[in-house]
């Protein structure tokens, strides 16, 4: 797992008391300080994805942790294979592909998911400015 980055830059956002009211209401329904809310559009404006905590961002974890394991698995059983431990069966082929096939699934799903985020705060921006 990459090394948390320390919040250490400040930034000042000057809002009318109609926004503030708005946008105070939305981050209580979501359980979410209005910094929190602050740092998740400006993450999802960046490209940098959504922000995941609690259940979401536990289930998400172990996700990865699960196929990082599988990875290595893969690793092993590849490198078996090539050295000839390991008979290039096509049901073991077909197996490995499908395993390949649905970590590229989640691969996809995370992308979406951060580009949909992304597209959501960029429109949310453009709208603004016009």
């Amino acid at each position: 797992m990459a090394a948390k980055e320390t919040r250490k830059d400040l930034v000042a956002v000057r809002l009318q008391p109609s926004e503030k009211a708005h946008f105070s209401a939305v981050c209580e329904a979501h359980g979410v300080t209005m910094s929190e809310g602050f740092r998740r559009l400006a993450r999802a404006a960046g490209g940098l994805g959504p922000t995941f905590d609690s259940e979401a961002k536990a289930a998400i974890e172990e996700l990865s942790a699960q196929t990082r394991a599988v990875g290595v698995n893969l690793n092993q059983i590849a490198r078996a294979m090539n050295q000839g431990l390991v008979p290039a069966d096509a049901t073991l082929r077909k197996v490995l592909e499908d395993i390949a096939e649905t970590i590229d699934g989640y691969d996809d799903l995370f992308v979406s998911m951060c580009a949909r985020s992304r597209k959501l705060a960029v429109k949310a921006i453009k709208d603004e400015q016009a």
